[in-house]
């Protein structure tokens, strides 16, 4: 394999190596794109080099038929793992998860893709949809603000590191420039309605009930520190909903996102 020895993680789309003693190699499996590489990488890149709340990327790197790139090793631990090990503490954890959203989105004043046409790609991918409920939804999302805000568009505790000089975000793959609001639209979403994996009917029904309290507990604090209102965050419901169908998320969670993007749709003229 080269320089890195040591497999230290192991994600959906990449494999985790230990390049040197403070950096790490994200190494893409052999299915993946070359340009999903570049494109995770010239994001971080450039956001990295004018912000010191992301890992900082080094360089590309292709290992035969299998591309990727060098950047910054964080020490600390995800949020999401401190939560669940706390479960006493988790308004806590929501509270501090939102105040650290709201400080990621400042407002850039550089060249970005939007929000708007991020979610106009993946509504256009988005499984369970005909093709007139996608052009309804994009219609619909015309009418609402365009924002200049940085946004991660897949903020959520598994993606916050912990660490002693302060929280830092990782995966930046979908960062975007927009409105603040729909991004912390995602975030209350994935919170909300995620199918997460339980080794038993219990602790599943468990998982479920404290999603609902920690994507409570999470907005609650966000319309408070931002001065919104829930009725922002509804605005923006249905193009984030749908545009999660094109995850290829699991069917009892996409059928939940399909009612809940019908019955919105009911509603608007």
């Amino acid at each position: 394999m080269g320089k890195e020895s040591t497999l230290i993680g192991k994600g959906n789309t990449a494999e985790i190596y230990q390049w040197e003693e403070d950096k790490i190699l994200k190494l893409y499996y052999d299915y993946m794109p070359k340009e999903a590489a570049e494109w995770e990488y010239n994001i971080t890149k450039q956001l990295s080099d004018r912000y010191t709340f992301l890992p900082k990327a080094y360089e590309k790197v292709q290992r035969e038929d299998r591309f990727g790139a060098v950047y910054e090793k964080i020490s600390g631990k995800a949020m999401l793992g401190e939560m669940f090990a706390n479960l006493k503490e988790y308004k806590y954890y929501c509270r501090t998860l939102a105040g650290i959203h709201k400080d990621i989105q400042k407002n850039i004043d550089f060249e970005f893709i939007s929000v708007k046409d991020k979610l106009r790609g993946d509504i256009a991918r988005a499984e369970y949809l005909t093709e007139g409920e996608k052009t309804r939804i994009n219609n619909y999302m015309n009418g609402l603000p365009e924002g200049s805000a940085l946004c991660h568009f897949d903020f959520h505790p598994d993606n916050v590191i912990l660490t002693d000089k302060g929280p830092i975000t990782i995966d930046w793959m979908t960062a975007c420039k927009g409105e603040p609001v729909a991004d912390a639209a995602r975030t209350y979403i994935m919170l909300k309605y995620s199918d997460i994996p339980a080794p038993n009917a219990f602790k599943k029904k468990l998982v479920r009930f404290f999603q609902g309290r920690m994507a409570s507990a999470y907005i609650k604090e966000y319309l408070k520190i931002t001065g919104l209102c829930m009725e922002d965050i509804k605005k923006w419901e249905l193009p984030v909903v749908a545009a999660r169908l094109s995850e290829r998320r699991p069917e009892s969670e996409a059928k939940i996102l399909v009612r809940l993007i019908r019955r919105r749709l009911s509603t608007c003229t």
